[in-house]
């Protein structure tokens, strides 16, 4: 039966039995044996012994006076006033202090120590222990194991060795990590900061305005909900603001940066290493950024910088600007995409879909030549802005008269403003018509495709 057995005084021995027994020696060295089942045992005498079997339950031991944990027990539970001490054992321990200054060790096993009240110090030893100060200025070491910690008084300690395994802190409270441990989890609901170490760090916010630092090491930030601020540091660090209108300094380092706002800002310094920006709204990089890379599931647009950009798009319909200057790379992915490479010696492949190539700055063979990698004739269209094709008066589709397409890219007669040739995929605009001025090439087809006139578009 779930028995309860109470000794009074005197030095006793009681047995449990079969069942979900307590056992409470009272005044006395007490001898007490649970038997199977979960039982519960009060100690108030560091002379009590108590004593189970393996495999015979979980059992608890509930202590007035400082306590080890014999073999077979699982959980000890401090009582009292007294500032006492609690020591576990191989097993996966729970180990709780009472409401003074205690000392709990968890020893081997997966442990969880829980200080409550009071200034109290926490010793993992060996396992993937948790350990949870409470009220009060803790210390906490978590020894050898992938330990986890919680956090609420900015004097509380964490301390880890070298190459002691992956460790976690959460806190509710402003935390920088101490050395040896890599993670960091804000909880509650202040507008908190977090700092990480020379480690590679993984930084996480709660649903506040939070203040992220990776600095050294190739950090993770993920600054959850809130209008939050990370700072990457040095290293290649990863950049995630979440919802919110966050700003994110990446520093020194290839930095990876995730945009879900347009009003999230990212901020890079000169020749601080090769930065891509991932995004599910439309974006245009700042300076020093060098690559964007559309996801998510809308149509939505990307503009590059006066740099050597990449920017590709998602699965629907995109538009593509380089922006300003730069050799740009272009690549439209699945959908009906616009890729405009501006001005710079850019390569443009559409990728699936029916994608139009718009050609709208100053011609330059030497500097402004792009090469399209993967037009389709009769499915793509290359769009000719008037302003610079200024012999192509009429907007619409290319006339016929106005191309010209041969093994050479020679003008036949007085109006072959478009010329192609077959030859080299080479597609020039030849600004007087008949070939007597010399055309100037804007682009080149590398497949060599067939194509009419019908694949252009001319435009304002």
């Amino acid at each position: 039966g779930d028995d309860r057995l109470y000794g009074n005084a005197g030095d006793d021995t009681l047995l449990g039995g079969t069942g979900n027994d307590v056992l409470n020696g009272g005044i006395g060295s007490d001898t007490m044996l649970g038997g199977l089942g979960d039982d519960s045992y009060y100690v108030d005498n560091e002379l009590d012994v108590v004593m189970e079997e393996v495999d015979a339950g979980t059992d608890t031991v509930r202590s007035t006076v400082s306590y080890g944990l014999g073999d077979n027990i699982e959980n000890l539970i401090l009582t009292g006033e007294a500032a006492i001490s609690g020591t576990g054992n191989v097993l996966n321990n729970i180990l709780k202090g009472n409401s003074e200054a205690n000392v709990l060790s968890g020893l081997d096993g997966d442990d969880r120590l829980y200080g409550n009240a009071g200034d109290d110090t926490l010793l993992g030893g060996t396992g993937n222990d948790v350990l949870n100060g409470g009220i009060g200025s803790d210390t906490m070491l978590g020894g050898l194991g992938d330990d986890s910690y919680y956090v609420d008084n900015e004097l509380d300690v964490v301390t880890e060795g070298a190459a002691a395994g992956t460790d976690t802190v959460r806190s509710t409270v402003s935390y920088g990590l101490g050395d040896n441990i890599e993670n960091l989890i804000l909880t509650g609901a202040a507008a908190i900061s977090g700092t990480g170490n020379v480690l590679n760090n993984i930084l996480k916010g709660n649903s506040e305005a939070n203040v992220l630092s990776g600095l050294d090491g190739d950090d993770r930030l993920y600054g959850n909900a809130g209008d939050d601020t990370l700072l990457g540091g040095t290293g290649n660090d990863v950049l995630n603001g979440g919802i919110g209108s966050d700003t994110m300094l990446g520093g020194l380092g290839d930095d990876s940066y995730y945009v879900d706002n347009e009003l999230d800002v990212v901020t890079e310094g000169a020749a601080a290493g090769t930065d891509t920006v991932r995004s599910t709204v439309s974006y245009g990089l700042g300076d020093n950024i060098e690559n964007l890379i559309l996801t998510g599931a809308a149509a939505i647009s990307g503009t590059g910088n006066v740099l050597n950009n990449i920017l590709k798009g998602n699965s629907e319909a995109n538009v593509l600007l380089s922006g300003l200057d730069g050799d740009d790379r272009l690549y439209g992915n699945a959908g009906d995409d616009t890729l405009l490479g501006g001005t710079g010696n850019d390569i443009l492949n559409g990728g699936i879909g029916s994608d139009i190539f718009v050609f709208d700055t100053a011609l330059d063979a030497a500097t402004n030549k792009d090469r399209i990698i993967d037009f389709e004739s009769g499915n793509d269209k290359i769009n000719l802005d008037k302003s610079i094709f200024t012999a192509l008066s009429d907007e619409g589709m290319l006339s016929s008269e106005y191309f010209q397409s041969n093994t050479i890219g020679v003008a036949g007669d007085e109006n072959d403003y478009i010329l192609y040739n077959t030859t080299s995929g080479a597609l020039l605009y030849d600004a007087d018509g008949n070939g007597q001025g010399v055309a100037v090439q804007f682009a080149t087809l590398t497949t060599r495709p067939e194509i009419t006139s019908n694949d252009f578009l001319v435009s304002a």
